[in-house]
């Protein structure tokens, strides 16, 4: 018999994953989904999992809707499943998956396409406007940006809009419902224009984006762009506070809007030919719409430019010219300004006519200023004056104002106006700048002058025999000549030139028409000429008149009979004793009886023979007797002796002459003045200088050059040296340099000058003047002279004093003072010896060593003071001095030129040659040894200094400790030492440099390493190390270290494999590395370099799950609350016992294509590694259910999903009904 094994028929039942939506972003919810199905055995009739799923089961899903992608899926008991957490291998949108069978046993079978759909992520970048460019309001802002997906991939196709919002509103490109697109590439882009926005500020912009099966993307842009936009001006608006006088205030407003500060301008242009100018700006911090207000008032040039004005304002915001507006021309026209006329002054005043004048002053007040008016440019207001004549009013003149507003007009009435009382007022008409106004009328007075002629006599002689009477004739008329005054009061009267007698000319007739006369009885009046004098006064007829008079010289004269003049009482007198040079004054007394002009003359002679005019003068009307006075100033030197004087005297009809007298000149007196030497002092040897001045006291002046001059001076203060002629200068100075030799005597000396042998001036000395005569002192110090002497010894000091004269002195004031450098010290008492020699004795002590000067100071009364320097006189001598001796640095490490020692000591031992040595020695029993040497010469307080590199000491052979010390010997054999001291020479620091393992990974699981290598240099060479040893340590909880992993340092270098066990947790692990320290260097790890403080490196795991509650079809009814119990084990949980808490655990309950996610998700952590959900079974259908753990976390290597098949079944509870007993038997 035969028969056929066939393959088993099966074919694929769905369960889950159809249609599902899957995020592609594994950080959004629906990252992962359940794709499953079910293999029914067809023979069977029963489902399968018999066939094996990695080599007989496939699933495929499509990457890019068409091209399949194989998966490899998982199995249970019951179900074939992949948890679906598709990458970027996956395009988003619809794909298809499905799964089939190839087996040897079981027939090939393939399941229906199913669909998922896979949504990915839109991710914007909004390019533009980017913040960086401002636009105006109008411009096009382009707006644009690129989309990729969450795989990095460009998005084409997508729908973008783009949202523009500031705090006038909130604006869409290309509108609110509207979007724009891109078949490729991906840059989206959209033009908007910006004046929909009716103002300005900063907009935040927007780029949102869909696509299908995309997540929407939102992308934000705080202050993306700047808008500018113009300023907003409403309402231009002029007013003026009456009709539009140029000097009223003048307000302007305009409203102004504005999203930022604005400076706010009114402009104004004079005619409409010009151009406009800023009239005022302002700055308006919150410009809301509310008017700004501009103030002004203009000036009578504006109004005489032209009445139109325009006007117009711009606005701008500061530093943005885009938000410039500018409102349209408006117009305004200006009046002239109204006035108001005032009096000040000329009201009831009165003035003189023709030869007088009266200021008529007005106030002119600009009532729509309030100022009083005044316009310089425009002499404005010119007022006009109109007075009354008598018979009509005359327009007399104008003024214009000044600064305080008041017209001045100086009124001087002529002949057109009658005396009188007249009225006048004041108005302006046609002015430039002012309206035409009329003043008040007001009044003044006119008066005339009274105007008296004289007509008789002219001038004529009257010879009076036996009587003689005199006619007088005159006349009285106005100024003016209008009328001839008939009702004046008039007088006349007469005077004598000669003698000054007056006689009253009585009574006066009045011709009544003007003319008026009297007769002068002339009998006993005396000869000569007679002025006449006609006054007039007014009467109550002519009361606007002022009196007059008048006068005529020389009207007439008298003549009885004609005789010569009279000369007597000559004399002549000198200004002092009658010297050549004094002035002389030659008088005479002369009168003439017909009192007429007399010339009277002066004649000089030296020998009464030959007469010289020399001066005349004019007597006038000499009726009375006058002395006549000649001052003469001319006589010389030459001119001394006898000379003579005479008079002569001539009128019109005689002359008289006569006889001469004589007089004696003599030599003039003169005067000597001192000039320069009084108190003056001079050294012996050498000069000072005397000067005297000479004067003629007859002339008063200097008697110039060439006059003999005398000086003397005594020589012991009594007797005078045999003097010293000289002869005055062009100055009249006579000078002496008077040079003391060793013949004059120190101390206060006389000296005198005087003239002598002058033939034109008289002998005469001068007062006694004095001058100090100082000498010379010349000091020697004889002992000590080199000497040298030790601390605490006596130096005996010796010298004299003599003077320039080899005098010596023996009362002189004298001190020694010895000095050394800045050092000195007084050497008292000092001995006078008597003889002009000096001593004292100064004991060294214990001051500073080295050569010593002595200063010998001398002073005696009248000589100068010296003082004198021996220099190196005598040596004190003492040993050296160290002090101050020191190191640094005290402690270093080793290092001959790297870390030099520098040592210093302060030495002093002055004016000596000192060696100054340094030793040292190392502990514990080292010799000491020299160092180094130096030289210090004339050494005070100086610091000698020695370094360690100049000695090559203290290197890496020398680390320890050791004294140190200083010594130091002088030419004069004296010595010091310093105390001992130490320093340490140390091992060095090392450093380390990073090579290799910050943050590498490294896994627990299996055989696997990472290298840790640090680079171990000296820390001052940089050298590497080598042949030492050192370590690692590693973190095995993140803070704790573990023990030290040992390692060897060759060439620098100090390197382990690390291989973590299970000692180290995973995450992040710190690591060091360390050196041991050897006899040169200091042990340190990595730490000291701040740059490596901070070493990771990661230590990953593997993750175990297993669910623990319920399990293996757990009975639970229908309704009731299920514990899901899941716990977390890692790769060490056998070796440590420890299980893993903080992971992320998730539980999902499901039933054929059924799935419920229990809450709370993910689970709770209980932190022994157990994690627990609940989930609520109420209305869920009866039968079996899988529950699914997936558990993740971080630094471990997997992502553990495991099914717990038929983990519950969910059943219906009992329910029993009718209750009830039978009762067939007896019970």
């Amino acid at each position: 018999l035969t028969f056929n094994v066939t393959k088993v028929n099966i074919h694929f039942n769905y369960v889950s994953g159809n249609n599902t939506v899957i995020n592609r972003n594994d950080s959004k919810v629906n990252s992962s989904k359940l794709l499953s199905t079910q293999i029914w055995d067809d023979d069977l009739n029963n489902y399968t999992t018999a066939l094996d799923n990695a080599t007989e089961v496939f699933l495929y899903i499509t990457i890019d809707g068409t091209t399949y992608n194989e998966e490899h899926e998982n199995k249970n008991a019951t179900h074939y499943y992949l948890s679906f957490n598709p990458g970027c291998t996956y395009s988003a949108g619809k794909q298809k998956w499905k799964m089939n069978t190839t087996s040897d046993c079981y027939s090939d079978a393939s399941s229906d396409e199913f669909i998922v759909l896979i949504h990915g992520d839109l991710r914007n970048t909004l390019l533009k406007p980017d913040g960086t460019v401002n636009y105006s309001r109008g411009d096009i802002i382009e707006l644009n940006g690129t989309i990729i997906d969450d795989c990095d991939n460009p998005v084409s196709g997508a729908k973008v809009r783009f949202k523009l919002q500031a705090e006038s509103g909130v604006y869409y490109c290309p509108n609110a419902t509207g979007y724009v697109t891109n078949l490729t590439g991906n840059l989206y882009s959209c033009q908007w224009n910006s004046s929909e926005a009716p103002s300005g500020g900063w907009f935040n912009v927007s780029m949102i984006s869909w696509k299908d099966y995309y997540n929407n993307a939102t992308i934000l842009r705080d202050n993306a762009f700047f808008l500018t936009t113009p300023v907003v001006l409403e309402n231009p608006q002029h007013f003026a506070q009456q009709d539009g006088g140029w000097g009223e205030q003048h307000n302007f407003s305009i409203n102004v809007t504005h999203y930022a500060p604005v400076n706010v301008c009114l402009l104004e242009k004079m005619t409409g030919t010009s151009n406009y100018t800023i009239t005022e700006c302002k700055y308006v911090s919150n410009p809301d719409g509310s008017a700004v207000i501009f103030n002004r008032t203009y000036t009578c040039s504006n109004y005489q430019e032209a009445v139109l004005k325009y006007y117009k304002f711009n606005a701008t915001q500061p530093d943005v010219p885009a938000t410039y507006a500018e409102s349209s021309e408006s117009t305004h026209i200006l009046q002239k300004d109204d006035i108001e006329i005032t009096h000040t002054y000329g009201n009831n005043q009165s003035v003189n006519r023709s030869y007088g004048s009266i200021d008529l002053i007005v106030q002119v007040l600009d009532t729509d200023s309030g100022k009083y008016a005044y316009v310089a440019l425009y002499n404005s207001p010119t007022l006009r004056f109109a007075i009354y004549n008598g018979s009509a009013y005359i327009v007399d003149g104008n003024a214009y104002s000044n600064s305080s507003g008041h017209v001045k007009y100086t009124f001087s009435p002529s002949c057109s106006y009658e005396v009188g009382r007249q009225a006048w007022y004041t108005y302006t008409s046609g002015d430039s700048c002012f309206k035409d106004k009329v003043s008040d009328t007001y009044n003044l007075t006119i008066l005339g002058f009274l105007v008296p002629d004289i007509t008789y006599p002219n001038g004529e002689t009257f010879i009076r025999y036996n009587e003689l009477y005199v006619p007088i004739n005159g006349t009285v008329r106005d100024e003016c000549s209008l009328h001839n005054i008939s009702t004046a009061n008039v007088t006349f009267s007469v005077k004598s030139v000669a003698y000054g007698s007056s006689y009253s000319c009585w009574p006066v007739e009045n011709q009544t028409n003007g003319v008026y006369n009297c007769t002068l009885n002339a009998i006993t009046i005396e000869q000569g000429w007679y002025n006449v004098y006609m006054n007039t006064s007014n009467t109550s007829l002519i009361m606007y008149y002022n009196k007059g008079n008048t006068s005529k010289s020389y009207a007439f004269r008298v003549v009885q009979s004609w005789v010569p003049p009279e000369l007597k009482n000559e004399t002549v007198t000198a200004s002092d004793d009658f010297g050549w040079g004094e002035i002389y004054v030659f008088s005479v007394n002369v009168s003439d009886l017909n009192a007429e002009d007399v010339n009277v003359t002066l004649w000089l002679s030296s020998d009464n023979v030959s007469w010289t005019l020399v001066n005349w003068t004019i007597c006038y009307d000499c009726g009375v007797e006058q002395k006549i006075s000649f001052t003469y100033h001319q006589y010389t030197c030459n001119d001394m002796g006898t000379q003579y004087f005479k008079f002569n005297a001539t009128d019109p009809h005689n002359e008289t002459d006569r006889p001469s007298i004589n007089f004696t000149l003599y030599a003039d007196d003169v005067e000597i003045i001192y000039v320069y030497g009084n108190e003056s002092e001079v050294n012996r040897s050498e000069s000072t200088l005397l000067q005297v001045k000479i004067n003629d006291t007859d002339i008063a002046s200097l008697v110039g050059s060439g006059i003999n001059v005398s000086f003397w001076v005594t020589t012991d203060q009594s007797l005078w040296d045999s003097g010293y002629i000289n002869e005055t200068d062009s100055s009249s100075v006579a000078s002496y340099y008077f040079i003391p030799q060793c013949t004059y005597n120190v101390g206060l000396q006389y000296w005198k000058t005087g003239t002598k042998d002058n033939k034109c001036y008289k002998d005469m000395n001068s007062s006694n003047y004095v001058l100090y005569i100082y000498g010379w002192l010349r000091n020697n110090v004889t002992q000590p002279n080199g000497n040298v002497y030790s601390s605490n010894s006596n130096v005996s000091i010796f010298g004299n004093v003599s003077d320039e004269c080899g005098v010596a002195i023996t009362n002189a004031n004298v001190s020694f003072n010895v000095t050394h450098d800045s050092f000195e010290d007084t050497c008292h008492p000092v001995e006078n010896r008597g003889d002009g020699s000096y001593n004292c004795t100064w004991n060294i002590s214990n001051n500073p060593s080295g050569w010593y000067s002595i200063k010998m100071k001398s002073n005696a009364t009248w000589y100068n003071q010296n003082i004198t320097i021996f220099t190196n006189k005598f040596f004190h001598q003492v040993s050296p001095v160290l002090s101050g001796h020191y190191v640094t640095p005290v402690e270093a490490p080793w290092g001959a030129t790297e870390f030099p020692r520098t040592f210093k000591v302060n030495v002093t031992d002055d004016d000596d040659t000192v060696t100054v040595y340094l030793w040292h020695r190392k502990l514990p029993s080292g010799a000491w040894q020299q160092a180094d040497s130096k030289i210090c010469s004339d050494c005070i307080n100086k610091t000698v200094t020695f370094l360690s590199s100049d000695f090559g000491k203290y290197t890496q052979s020398d680390v320890g400790t050791w004294e140190w010390k200083i010594n130091a010997s002088d030419s004069y054999n004296g010595v010091a030492e310093t105390s001992i001291k130490t320093l340490n020479v140390t091992k060095r620091n090392v450093t380390f440099q990073y090579v290799a393992g910050n943050e590498s990974n490294v896994s627990r699981v299996g055989t696997n390493t990472t290298i840790l290598s640090l680079l171990v240099r000296d820390a001052v060479s940089g050298s590497v190390l080598s042949g030492v040893s050192g370590g690692f340590w590693v973190t095995t909880d993140g803070s704790n270290y573990g023990s030290k992993i040992a390692a060897s340092i060759s060439s620098g270098y100090l390197n382990i494999s690390f291989e973590p066990g299970c000692n180290y947790n995973v995450g992040i692990q710190y690591w060091k590395g360390g050196f041991d320290g050897s006899n040169l260097y200091y042990a340190a790890n990595s730490t000291v370099n701040e740059s490596l403080a901070n070493l990771v490196l990661n230590i990953h795991g593997i993750l175990s799950a297993e669910v623990l509650q319920p399990v293996n079809a757990e009975p639970y009814p229908r309704g009731e609350t299920i514990t899901i119990i899941g716990r977390v084990s890692d790769d060490c949980t056998q070796t440590t016992g420890n299980y893993v808490s903080g992971a992320t655990v998730k539980f999902r309950v499901s039933q054929g294509a059924s799935m419920y996610t229990p809450s709370p998700d993910p689970a709770s952590d209980a932190g022994d590694g157990n994690y627990t959900t609940s989930w609520d079974s109420t209305g869920v259908n009866l039968g079996l259910y899988d529950i699914t753990m997936n558990v993740s976390k971080n630094y471990y290597n997997n992502t553990v999903s495991i099914v717990e098949i038929d983990a519950l079944r969910i059943g219906e509870k009992p329910e029993l009904i009718n209750p009830a007993s039978d009762k067939r038997q007896d019970g």
